[in-house]
């Protein structure tokens, strides 16, 4: 009987140690993210998807489903509605182009920039997104995802 206390203890004891070692894991990643400021965001994505820890869900719809929704949430698109969607582009001038035609990086740029710049104007002061920070991520995103000569 005191043999299964003592492994119950034990059990318990390990159970603790790992969890103060993935605490420890967790405030070294945040502190390297918060003294490294100049890491590109690309980087820094892998960063929080890693400390995220996606891999341990069993099913791939469903990662790719948290991926996505995790991307959604750090580029704020979960604010944007569709009538500043349709605004950048006629602003861009995306509507009368051919559905074959492609676009290069710099006018994806000025999409993404035209999309937060009308969002910034329609949210309250307090609730305003980084326009640049979500611009450039989902930007390195958007070409890390369909860059054809990666």
């Amino acid at each position: 009987m005191s043999e299964r206390i003592d492994k119950k203890i034990n059990v318990r004891k390990n159970r603790k140690n790992m969890v103060n070692v993935r605490r420890n894991r967790q405030e070294h990643v945040n502190g390297r993210i918060d003294k490294n400021m100049a890491m590109s965001e690309k980087n820094r994505t892998r960063t929080c998807k890693w400390t995220q820890n996606f891999d341990v869900i069993r099913f791939a719809t469903y990662r790719t489903a948290c991926k996505l929704r995790f991307i959604q949430k750090k580029t704020s698109l979960s604010v944007v509605d569709i009538w500043n969607i349709i605004e950048a582009f006629r602003e861009n001038g995306l509507n009368t182009l051919e559905p074959e035609s492609e676009l290069n990086s710099s006018r994806v740029e000025s999409v993404l920039n035209s999309i937060y710049v009308h969002l910034n104007k329609r949210l309250p002061l307090s609730q305003q997104v980084d326009s640049n920070q979500c611009v450039q991520m989902l930007l390195n995103w958007l070409v890390g995802a369909f860059d054809r000569y990666d």
